[in-house]
C-alpha cells in the first residue's frame, strides 16, 4: 500500500484481492460461521437443561416441556439457517472477481 497526500486528504491505494486472498477469506468465513453455529447450539443446550429442571421441579407440565423444547428447536433451526444463508451470500460475494 502506498499512501499519498493530496492536500488535507490521505489516500491509500489498496491492491485488488488475489484468488489466494479470496480463498483465505472464505476459509476464515467458514470458521466464523461454524463458531456461530456452535454458540447457538450451546445456548440451546443450556435452555434445554433449564426446561428439564423446571419440569423435574414440577414448575411446568409435560405438555409445556415438549412445547418449549419444540419452540426452542425451531428457533435454533431458524437461526442456523439464517447463518448459513448469510454465509453463502458472503462466500459468493468474496469469490466474485
Amino acid at each position: 500500500m502506498n499512501p499519498s497526500i493530496d492536500g488535507e486528504v490521505i489516500r491509500i491505494s489498496i491492491p485488488p484481492m488475489t484468488t489466494e486472498d479470496r480463498e483465505k477469506y472464505v476459509k476464515i468465513l467458514s470458521q466464523k460461521l461454524e463458531n456461530g453455529k456452535i454458540m447457538i447450539r450451546q445456548v440451546r443446550a443450556d435452555e434445554m437443561h433449564e426446561i428439564k429442571k423446571k419440569f423435574e421441579s414440577k414448575e411446568i407440565t409435560e405438555d409445556e416441556k415438549f412445547g418449549d423444547e419444540k419452540t426452542l428447536q425451531d428457533l435454533t433451526d431458524k437461526f442456523i439457517a439464517d447463518i448459513e444463508s448469510m454465509g453463502e451470500s458472503k462466500k459468493q460475494e468474496l469469490l466474485q472477481i
